[in-house]
This record gives structure tokens, sequence and C-alpha cells, in this order.
């Protein structure tokens, strides 16, 4: 832990003067808004990843954040010992969201567009994704590496034309909610 801030404006010169490794934003906080610090960190302190911390399981809101270029998203009711694996996560590289919040943001989805053609591979690092699962826990699963993991979700966000991993693992879990989809392999 490197500081502390009360407000947006606060976490804003944080960031600015310590360039942490992962920002904690409550997504209620006064000042700048968590979407407004979301945009001046990506700009002023681009290496800093960002994770949320709130209580808002919307599916609008997390849709938001997640198309911001959140790493995280983590529910406050959550064991403390998961939000501290959701922000050692997203340090290492990773992407956390909460399953409940991630469930309750594809409930009702459709895929849109369809499918690009995915390796069996890829297929296996999707169906993980869509189960909300970490890095290291996809590689475990798989046994393959981390890295490993981290070239095929790049290629799976190259298929799909998005850009964060967040998008990947949002795809991920409505494509597993989507019968035809799952009906066609993933």
């Amino acid at each position: 832990l490197v500081g502390e801030a009360v407000d947006g404006k606060g976490a804003q010169q944080l960031c600015l003067d310590e360039q942490p490794d992962v920002l904690l934003l409550d997504l209620n906080m006064s000042g700048p808004t968590a979407m407004e610090t979301i945009a001046w960190s990506k700009e002023h302190c681009p290496k800093t990843k960002i994770v949320i911390l709130t209580a808002h399981d919307e599916a609008s809101v997390i849709r938001d954040m997640a198309e911001a270029g959140i790493a995280g998203y983590v529910l406050k009711d959550e064991a403390t010992r998961t939000i501290v694996e959701a922000v050692h996560e997203v340090a290492a590289g990773g992407t956390w969201f909460s399953q409940v919040a991630l469930t309750k943001w594809m409930q009702g989805q459709r895929i849109i567009a369809a499918a690009p053609e995915f390796t069996e591979r890829e297929r296996d690092v999707l169906r993980q994704l869509a189960k909300g699962l970490p890095n290291d826990r996809i590689a475990n699963e798989l046994g393959i590496s981390e890295r490993t993991v981290r070239f095929h979700t790049q290629h799976i966000s190259e298929k799909l034309q998005v850009t964060t991993r967040g998008e990947v693992i949002a795809w991920a879990a409505r494509a597993s909610l989507n019968r035809d989809w799952s009906d066609r392999g993933l």
C-alpha cells in the first residue's frame, strides 16, 4: 500500500505521485468520478491498472467500467481474501471480475456477431475465462504456463476485435450462456 485518498482528486494526485501498479477505486467517490479518474489515469499513468471496489452489481455499470478499460471489478461484500487475490491477479497482469457481477452482466445478453474460428486450445482458454478464472488457475487447469494463457488470450482478443481482457471475459461468459454457441463447442 503506497497511499490512500478520500476522493477522485486525491486518487489522481496519488496516482501521479506514486505511479502504483494497481489503483483501487470506489465507484461512488466524490471529486472527479470513477469514470473520469479512469480516463485521467489512462492518459497520465498508463501503466497503472485499475480495480473497482463497489457494492454496485448492475450490468450496465459493469459494462461501462469494462469498456473504460478497468482490469478488475470486485464487490465489497466479497471475502477480504478474494479482494486481496483480485489485486494480486491484476498486479500480475491479469484481470479479475467478481463472479456474481460477471454473471449478472451476462444474463440476458446475446452474442451479436458470428463467432470467429478458434483453435481447440483457444476454446479451452475461453471456457476457463467464462468461469472468471485468473491466469494462474487457467494455467493449472489446462497444464500450460501463465505466459501461454496470456498468449492465447491476446490471440482471442485479436480475433474478437476487442482491446481489453475484460471484453474477452465478457464475450466468453456471454458465449457460454448462449445455448446455440455452447452447442457448437464452447
